[in-house]
């Protein structure tokens, strides 16, 4: 079911993370990490079907599905195109507020620290050289 969930996405994830283009690179970055947060609160039960769930679905391949890869791709463009680990930061954002998220939502880190947590991500990682 949760492949089924992913494939089908409503396209509001994509959504939110694209209306956070047109930024400066710690700006962007912020307001990307800001949409994925507002999103696993507002729609938790769609959060827990992609990215929570056990599935089948290849990630971090040509077989990951467009919505799944148009995600991360939001991500991706926060960082200079010409840094060649640019994907692997990506990842590390993307590994950080999944860690967050699933973390605060089961009580294991207090809830309230969030834009703290996120705002040192931020800061640290948009000055990646």
């Amino acid at each position: 079911m949760p492949d089924l969930v992913t494939r089908r996405t409503d396209g509001s994830i994509e959504r939110e993370l694209a209306e956070a283009e047109g930024w400066e690179a710690g700006q962007a970055l912020r307001a990307v990490c800001d949409a994925y947060l507002r999103f696993a609160t507002e729609r938790p039960a769609l959060y827990q079907a992609m990215f929570v769930l056990p599935t089948d679905l290849k990630f971090a391949s040509a077989e990951t599905p467009a919505p799944l890869r148009a995600c991360f791709d939001e991500f991706v463009a926060c960082f200079d195109p010409g840094d060649e680990r640019r994907e692997l930061v990506a990842e590390v954002v993307w590994s950080a507020l999944h860690g967050i998220t699933v973390l605060a939502d089961s009580g294991r880190i207090p809830a309230a620290w969030q834009e703290e947590r996120v705002g040192f991500l931020v800061t640290q990682l948009a000055r990646t050289p």
